[in-house]
């Protein structure tokens, strides 16, 4: 047998054993955990930026009452929206991709893409 008969015989034993791959993934508890739709990442963006600008708040609230200093003792926290979030994931990712181009080696994962 020529080497590109092997070759053609392996590829289908190859594409079983991506989809066996696949289907596993698809029904791993991974799967059913860590994948989400584009409107369940919004809201949960939304969630856990109020809850940590709430967070940050009680903290600041317990540090003016501690102080006796009345200089910038407002109550209100600044925080960052899920959109100016997004915007800096969005440039971090922009400088990985032009760090890998100089590299040959490592590659940025093609799930990586904004």
């Amino acid at each position: 047998m020529s080497l590109e008969q092997n070759q053609f015989q392996m590829k289908p034993k190859q594409n079983v054993q991506r989809k066996k791959s696949i289907r596993a993934y698809v029904t791993s508890t991974q799967f059913c955990n860590w994948h989400f739709s584009p409107s369940e990442l919004v809201n949960l963006r939304s969630d856990c930026n109020t809850t940590a600008l709430k967070r940050l708040q009680s903290i600041k609230e317990v540090e003016i009452k501690n102080t006796n200093e009345n200089v910038n003792n407002t109550l209100t926290v600044v925080g960052l929206d899920p959109d100016q979030e997004f915007k800096i994931i969005k440039h971090y990712v922009y400088l990985m991709k032009i760090l890998f181009d100089k590299f040959t080696t490592p590659q940025l994962p093609n799930e990586v893409s904004f």
